[in-house]
């Protein structure tokens, strides 16, 4: 079973959330300045937990969601 997998399991179970079709992700705003994105992206060390040694992306892409429109910049 793979991480998506397990992670889609148990978001499916929270009643809450928005159930098998959440995808894990790391979200960056639009406003956040490109010199600071190294930056944004190494805080992560601060507060990940120490078990998550490596993120590795799939995928980078911008989401439009009024128009519900996905550019891929980068990846499968």
């Amino acid at each position: 079973m793979t991480l998506k997998s397990q992670t889609r399991e148990i978001s499916a179970l929270n009643i809450h959330g928005r159930g098998p079709r959440w995808i894990p992700h790391l979200t960056m705003g639009l406003r956040i300045p490109r010199e600071i994105v190294p930056d944004y992206v190494r805080a992560l060390d601060e507060l990940g937990s120490e078990h998550q040694l490596e993120f590795t992306a799939a995928r980078a892409a911008l989401w439009k969601p009024k128009i519900q429109q996905l550019t891929l910049l980068a990846g499968e």
